[in-house]
C-alpha cells in the first residue's frame, strides 16, 4: 500500500456573524481559507469535513458564493472533498435538500449520508449522487453525519456487522465524547468505540468546539474559529489534523488554527455605591490590563460579579462596551453582568461561573419547579431551550427555529419510547 494524506477539519460555520458584525462573517470564511491553503501547499489527497460547513440550515448567497469559492480550489488542485452533515447543516424537518445536498450534486464535494429504511440504518456505497460509504485505493469512509439522541444505538448497530478491511478506514461522525457529551443530545460514551478496535482506524469527530482527543482513534479537531466568545477559555485548542496514512499506520499532526484574538477579564464590583462608580471601575480594571494595539482588533468578554446595594440592571452595560471598543480598539466587547447573582456564591469563585452555566442553573430549576414530571429530561429541555436561544440571537429564521424544535421534541420522544420499553421488559 502506498502512502496518502487528508485534512481533518469540522465545524466552520461559514456564515456565522456574531454580535451582527460583518467581520467576524468574515473571520469565518477566512479561517476556512487558510485551512485550504495548507492543504493545497501540502498536497494532501482528501480533505474531510466533520459537519457544521455552514453555521445556519438557510444561508444568503454570499456564504454559499464564500463556500464555493474555497471549495472550488481544492477541487481543481485534485483534493477530494468529503464531507458529513452537521446539525447546523441538516435540511428543514419538511424538506429533503440541504445545501449540502446542492453543493454535492454540483460537484463541490462528496455528501456521505446513511439512508434509513423502515428504521434501520442502511450504509450503501457512494455512487456519485448518495450513499454513505466511500471507497478508493486504500481507504475506505463511512459518512454518518449527525445522529442526534440515536447516536449510541446506531454505533452499537453498525458495530455489529461492520468488519474489518485492509484498507484504511474512516469514520466521520458529528458527535460529543465522555466529559462533552452532557453539552448535545449527540453525546455518547466512548466505551462504545472499543467496539470498534482493529475496525475502524481513524474517527474523524466534529460538533464540540475545541480540540479533543480519546483512544488512539477518535479524534475532534475544533471549530478553526470561536462560535462563541467563551469558547477560547482555558487555552481550549482549535484547529484541524493533517494525517499521513501508509497502510494501516498513521501519523496525526494538529495544526492549530490563527483566530482572532479573545480577552477575559473579571471584575469584582463588591462596595460600589452606585451604577457610574462601577463605570468608573470597569475602565480603571480594563487600563490595567494594557491590551496590546493590533490591526487585528481583538474581542474582549467582561465578567462582573460582587455585591451592591444597587440593581445590578442599573449598570450601563450598553454604553460601558462602546466606550472600551472605542478606548482600546476592540472589535467587540461582551459584558456578562452577573452581579448580585447569588447562585455564583455556590460556586465561591465569581470569575469561574460563566454565563452559560448560570443560565443551565436557572432553565433547570424552573422545569424542577414548574414541571418536575420532565425531571428525566431536564437537560435535554435545557439544551434545546438554549439553542433557540442562540438561535433567536443569530437572527435565525422562525422556520429553522420551528424545524429545531420539531427535530429535538421528535429525538426526545424516541427517549422516552425507548425508556418505556426498557422498563416493561425489566
Amino acid at each position: 500500500m502506498g502512502t496518502l494524506s487528508f485534512i481533518h477539519c469540522s465545524d466552520l460555520h461559514l456564515g456565522c456573524q456574531q454580535y451582527n458584525e460583518l467581520q467576524r462573517w468574515l473571520d469565518f470564511g477566512r479561517a476556512f481559507g487558510e485551512i485550504v491553503s495548507y492543504a493545497i501547499q501540502h498536497k494532501v489527497n482528501y480533505f474531510f469535513i466533520g459537519g457544521d460547513l455552514f453555521h445556519h440550515r438557510s444561508i444568503n448567497a454570499q456564504t454559499l458564493e464564500q463556500a464555493i469559492v474555497e471549495l472550488k480550489r481544492l477541487k481543481d488542485a485534485g483534493i477530494k472533498v468529503i464531507a458529513i452533515e452537521g446539525n447546523h447543516d441538516k435540511a428543514f424537518y419538511l424538506e429533503g435538500q440541504s445545501w449540502m445536498n446542492f453543493l454535492n450534486s454540483q460537484g463541490y464535494l462528496h455528501l456521505l449520508k446513511p439512508e434509513f429504511i423502515e428504521g434501520k440504518l442502511i450504509l450503501n456505497p457512494y455512487d456519485g449522487v448518495k450513499g454513505c460509504v466511500y471507497q478508493a485505493d486504500g481507504i475506505k469512509i463511512y459518512g454518518l453525519g449527525y445522529l442526534g439522541a440515536t447516536t449510541k444505538q446506531r454505533l452499537e448497530e453498525i458495530a455489529e456487522w461492520l468488519e474489518p478491511s485492509e484498507d484504511f478506514t474512516v469514520v466521520l461522525l458529528h458527535a460529543a465524547v465522555d466529559k462533552l457529551m452532557g453539552q448535545d443530545m449527540a453525546g455518547v460514551n466512548s466505551k462504545v468505540f472499543e467496539k470498534f478496535n482493529g475496525v475502524v482506524d481513524y474517527f474523524a469527530l466534529g460538533h464540540i468546539h475545541s480540540r479533543q482527543e480519546s483512544d488512539p482513534c477518535i479524534f475532534n479537531p475544533g471549530a478553526p474559529e470561536s462560535v462563541h466568545i467563551d469558547e477560547a477559555k482555558n487555552d481550549r485548542q482549535k484547529g484541524f489534523y493533517h494525517v499521513i496514512v501508509h497502510g494501516k499506520e498513521k501519523t496525526v499532526n494538529f495544526v492549530e488554527s490563527k483566530r482572532r484574538d479573545i480577552y477575559y477579564v473579571s471584575i469584582d464590583l463588591t462596595g460600589i455605591n452606585n451604577p457610574e462608580d462601577a463605570a468608573d471601575k470597569i475602565i480603571q480594571e480594563m487600563d490595567t490590563l494594557e491590551l496590546p494595539v493590533r490591526e487585528e482588533k481583538p474581542m474582549v468578554q467582561i465578567i462582573l460579579y460582587g455585591e451592591v446595594d444597587f440593581h445590578s440592571y442599573a449598570i450601563d452595560v450598553q454604553g460601558i462596551s462602546e466606550v472600551i471598543k472605542l478606548k482600546y480598539h476592540c472589535l467587540i466587547v461582551d459584558i456578562v453582568n452577573n452581579v448580585n447573582l447569588h447562585e455564583a456564591v455556590e460556586q465561591n469563585s465569581y470569575s469561574g461561573f460563566d454565563r452559560v452555566s448560570i443560565e443551565r442553573n436557572v432553565i433547570r430549576k424552573m422545569i424542577c419547579q414548574e414541571r418536575p414530571e420532565f425531571k428525566n429530561m431536564e437537560d435535554k429541555i435545557v439544551d434545546l431551550i438554549l439553542k433557540i436561544k442562540n438561535q433567536a440571537m443569530d437572527n435565525v429564521g422562525p422556520e429553522e427555529i420551528v424545524s429545531t424544535i420539531e427535530e429535538d421534541m421528535g429525538s426526545m420522544l424516541l427517549s422516552l419510547t425507548e425508556a418505556a420499553v426498557t422498563e416493561e421488559k425489566v
